[in-house]
């Protein structure tokens, strides 16, 4: 049996602790499994088989909440000659919704967000979504051609669905391994290059169906259900949004080749002691999943969820340990790949003219509302902060170097808080 609970005070409930408001859970179901597994070596010490072995493995799981289910493992080792291993896996899997999943009474965080309201974002849309778009705001009084949200942050209230179904899955790997005990100088830092290609595939993940994608499908889809989580404040900001667990339609799937290098260099010539040095990395081909606006695609090399999240192509961690006595120096580093920006943000920006908006009442106010009306033109909100600065600095007590570069992190702040 499997259960779970949290008993969450009245002050987090009501939302006014320090923390994020939550809501108590409590859940459980039970479960019974079957496994089994079996080793059959084929073929030893035979010309071009040194090693032949299948492996098995097999279980059946059933569940009180969920309907049973099997899974199985085969894998392959084949050794042609002492120096290579060749490897194979073909397996199934299935997990199980967890209790938060399915149980969760409820919790709050803060996302940035993007209103599909918003006037600077119909030019993203198709022309049905733009239609879409003017109904579902009208009825909130809200114009698309000219509405412009104040705040860039929303309370996001998730909670659990106890209607959830288990996830299945596929996964596959194939490689190889060389550790050479003919070449000498290798053999001596005893050298090893292993290389996997993998695919994984998820059906009916769990996914968060995101406060975003609830905006989306209400706005710009006409999802009443969505829009009946949706709150919005009397001015037309939106307050919150409720969203939960669902099992994702499309499915998730994961591709690309793991490689690593690992040696060790004992007793070096000059300072003694021993050196290992690894060198792990991953090159991903495809990563379709669903993001946080509910939109399935390849992420690879790209962001996503509204520049939460980004998946480099590429992912390298390279690892010294140095030991010597009794001593142990280490040091890891790690290399992502770049992450180019993307083509939306690119059009966004090119046809733009963005302004720092001034302090109302220093003459700039009158200014500011003929500009904000003008066409590709971005007016952002007022920055104490980039006046300060400039104050500081005509005053000389900062010089210009730190001046520039302190209204730069200012100006990038305020690019993100109002694009993201």
């Amino acid at each position: 049996d499997l259960s779970g609970a949290e008993k969450v005070d009245a002050l987090t409930e009501a939302g006014y602790s320090s923390g994020n408001p939550r809501l108590s859970t409590e859940g459980s179901y039970s479960n019974r499994d079957y496994y089994g597994e079996v080793s059959i070596p084929l073929l030893a010490d035979v010309t071009g088989f040194e090693e032949l072995t299948i492996d098995a493995a097999y279980r059946h799981t059933s569940y009180s909440d969920f309907a049973s289910d099997t899974v199985d493992r085969i894998a392959m080792k084949w050794k042609p000659i002492d120096d290579v291993t060749v490897r194979a896996t073909s397996s199934s899997s299935y997990k199980a919704p967890t209790i938060a999943d399915l149980n969760f009474g409820g919790g709050g965080g803060f996302p940035t967000y993007v209103d599909p309201c918003e006037q600077n974002v119909q030019q993203t849309y198709t022309a049905e979504q733009q239609a879409m778009a003017k109904v579902q705001c009208a009825k909130e009084g809200l114009d698309t051609a000219t509405w412009a949200t104040s705040n860039n942050q929303i309370l996001a209230f998730s909670v659990g669905n106890p209607t959830l179904i288990p996830e299945n899955g596929t996964n596959e790997t194939f490689g190889v391994v060389w550790q050479p005990t003919t070449i000498e100088v290798l053999e001596n830092i005893n050298f090893k290059m292993a290389i996997d290609s993998f695919t994984l595939e998820i059906e009916n993940a769990v996914v968060g169906s995101g406060s975003q994608n609830a905006l989306n499908q209400c706005y710009k889809y006409g999802r009443e259900d969505y829009c009946a989580k949706v709150s919005r404040s009397y001015g037309g900001d939106v307050n919150s949004v409720e969203y939960g667990y669902i099992n994702s339609e499309s499915m998730d799937r994961f591709r690309g080749v793991d490689y690593s290098v690992n040696m060790t260099f004992e007793d070096l010539s000059l300072i003694g002691g021993n050196l290992e040095v690894d060198v792990i990395g991953t090159h991903f081909k495809e990563n379709v999943t669903v993001d946080a606006s509910g939109v399935s695609d390849d992420y690879v090399g790209a962001c996503y969820d509204f520049g939460e999240s980004c998946f480099n192509r590429d992912r390298i961690t390279l690892s010294l340990r140095y030991y010597k006595n009794d001593w142990r120096i280490g040091l890891t580093t790690r290399f992502l790949s770049g992450i180019d920006t993307s083509d939306t943000v690119k059009e966004y920006f090119a046809e733009k003219i963005v302004f720092v908006d001034g302090l109302p009442g220093c003459g700039k106010t009158l200014f500011s509302t003929i500009i904000s009306a003008m066409d590709k033109v971005e007016l952002l909100s007022y920055s104490h902060e980039i006046e300060h600065i400039c104050q500081l600095f005509y005053l000389d007590k900062i010089q210009l170097d730190a001046a520039k570069t302190m209204i730069s992190i200012q100006t990038d702040l305020k690019l993100y808080n109002t694009m993201m």
